[in-house]
């Protein structure tokens, strides 16, 4: 007979969500404006395809673009090249590839910046499942299929 597992309800709560967006470094003014709010408009879409929902509250800007606290203006930090198409080769002294997890400079960027973007939203709290090997889980769905039990025999000395 065919078992059914009945899982409980989805329960949400509230996340922050971080976004980014690659920039030629240059674009300002009301560009800039238009670019970032159409940017925001397809974050907030992306995360709701997501199952997210975003957290609307009338005093707070959700999502807000990460700004400066100088100026108020986005802040532009230099680009981390997720895409992995502008990568810059660093090398020690004797020639071997160093790792490298971001540019320091306009120039290994190749001239691009980020924008990024925070939204709070409600989220799905999720179970993490912890993954094993297809060969352990052959080995546990075999043994359950086939139960071998062991037990002891104790014998006194002359009984048969």
């Amino acid at each position: 007979m065919p078992q059914v597992k009945i899982e409980e309800e989805m329960t949400y709560g509230l996340a922050p969500l971080v976004g980014s967006i690659d920039v030629e470094y240059g674009v300002r003014g009301a560009e800039l404006e238009k670019l970032l709010r159409d940017q925001q408009e397809l974050f907030v879409k992306a995360m709701e395809l997501r199952g997210n929902i975003l957290y609307r509250h009338p005093n707070l800007p959700n999502p807000k673009w990460v700004t400066s606290e100088v100026d108020g203006e986005p802040m532009a930090y230099f680009d981390l090249d997720w895409a992995a198409e502008r990568q810059k080769v660093v090398t020690d002294l004797e020639g071997n590839p160093l790792p490298r997890d971001r540019a320091f400079s306009l120039e290994e960027s190749k001239g691009w910046v980020e924008y990024r973007i925070v939204g709070i939203f409600y989220c799905p709290k999720l179970k993490v499942e912890i993954l094993r090997s297809k060969y352990q889980r052959y080995a546990d769905e075999y043994a359950a299929k086939n139960p071998v039990s062991f037990t002891t025999i104790s014998t006194k000395e002359g009984e048969k």
